[in-house]
């Protein structure tokens, strides 16, 4: 709730009626992606899962993993969809690592 009302910094690349898409600040791999909705939601909708697909094409535009990985998880209470680029052989286990706020900011200006 925090990301989504501005109170707690974080690295916006998109944002679309009900649901913002920022950089995970403790990543899986470069440019992983949370989508967020503005609302508590205990169901992804139709709109927010476009747009989830729409930011894993500029994902593999811009970063050139090799596949993307999308899924929905549940974070602090919110249902959210991670999209996390495959640049080896990353999944939704792998170790994550504290991302620099410079990389945040370079992969924040790509989009």
């Amino acid at each position: 709730c925090s990301i989504v009302s501005g109170e707690a910094e974080s690295y916006k690349i998109a944002e679309q009626g009900k649901a913002i898409a920022v950089l995970d600040i403790n990543p899986i791999s470069k440019g992983h992606t949370l989508i967020i909705p503005k609302e508590h939601t205990e169901k992804i909708s139709k709109t927010m899962q476009n747009f989830a697909e729409k930011i894993a094409k500029k994902i593999k535009e811009k970063l050139k993993p090799k596949e993307i990985l999308i899924s929905q998880a549940t974070l602090f209470k919110h249902l959210i969809i991670n999209i996390i680029p495959v640049y080896k052989n990353e999944t939704l286990n792998s170790a994550r690592y504290k991302a620099e706020p410079e990389e945040l900011k370079e992969i924040q200006e790509k989009f």
